[in-house]
């Protein structure tokens, strides 16, 4: 007499998560591009996370430091961008987008990130003067700097 062991199976019919089998995180951005031939773009993926995260103040503090921790400065000034847009938390957003820019060692890089805060909210004293500081450092556009001084 056999016993036959229906429990114990080592096959699956893909109702099984990775995890549970040992697998490690599916990334599915990564395995499609890696299929494509190539690897996969942290600045596309930071983008896709900011996406997904728009609306939480939290996630949107979460993908920003990742982004900052990884070396992409763009994306972490893109996600404090988008979290200004949430009630109650534009004054700290824009004290970030400050700490980054003034992290950036392009002169250029920074002023364009502050352009774009500048832009996303345009009430920010602090971001205004610090734009403004970096067109003098750079010469760049003096004439509208001190058009928005004058404010």
């Amino acid at each position: 007499m056999t016993a036959a062991r229906s429990s114990h199976s080592t096959t699956s019919n893909g109702s099984t998560p990775a995890s549970v089998k040992k697998r490690g995180k599916v990334r599915p951005l990564a395995a499609v591009a890696f299929r494509q031939g190539r690897k996969p773009d942290a600045e596309q993926a930071f983008e896709l996370a900011i996406r997904a995260s728009a609306g939480d103040a939290q996630k949107l503090i979460l993908v920003a430091n990742q982004a900052e921790r990884l070396g992409v400065v763009s994306a972490a000034v893109h996600a404090n961008e988008i979290r200004a847009g949430i009630p109650g938390n534009s004054g700290s957003a824009a004290a970030e987008i400050i700490r980054l820019a003034g992290a950036m060692t392009d002169t250029r890089t920074a002023l364009e990130a502050l352009r774009r805060a500048t832009q996303a909210m345009p009430n920010s004293v602090p971001l205004a003067l610090e734009e403004a500081y970096l067109r003098i450092l750079g010469n760049d556009g003096l004439a509208e700097t001190r058009a928005q001084l004058a404010l």
